[in-house]
């Protein structure tokens, strides 16, 4: 009888890990399924914050091409109209001056293109300081930043 009785009681022992194995296993099934439905939220970007990333990327360029004495060249005007319509990720983060600010900027865009000599680096802390503007009244994070982009 003794041998039936250890037979049993490690028959439940088993089952009772293999419950336990089959509960960690859908604790991390259900972990691993809300990272993957959340991840498109966690980063937080909009249309409007990426296109920012994007613009910051060609400033960087410009930057270089502004301290080298090299002309800025075009920018890309259909790409960067689409500060108008971008989404971003409230509402309220786009009040009624935005578009005002959008406006300004892509005029000096056009400006600092279209600069040559000495005018190309004036332009160039001109389009600088549109950004700064705007970033003043409506998403402060990058203003640090913005300020390092100009060209002494």
């Amino acid at each position: 009888m003794p041998q039936n009785n250890s037979f049993f009681t490690a028959l439940l022992k088993t089952k009772a890990k293999n419950r336990n194995m089959q509960l960690r296993a859908i604790i991390l099934f259900l972990c691993i399924a809300v990272l993957i439905v959340f991840s498109g939220f966690s980063s937080g970007e909009s249309q409007l914050s990426k296109l920012m990333v994007e613009m910051k990327s060609d400033m960087l360029r410009i930057k270089e091409n502004v301290k080298a004495g090299k002309p800025v060249g075009k920018y890309n005007k259909k790409k960067y109209a689409k500060i108008y319509t971008a989404k971003v990720s409230s509402e309220s983060k786009k009040g009624k001056h935005f578009e005002e600010h959008a406006t300004a900027f892509l005029v000096q865009c056009e400006r600092t293109s279209q600069a040559s000599g000495d005018q190309v680096k004036i332009e160039y802390n001109n389009l600088v300081t549109a950004c700064i503007r705007c970033h003043e009244a409506y998403c402060p994070g990058p203003l640090s930043m913005l300020k390092k982009m100009k060209v002494n």
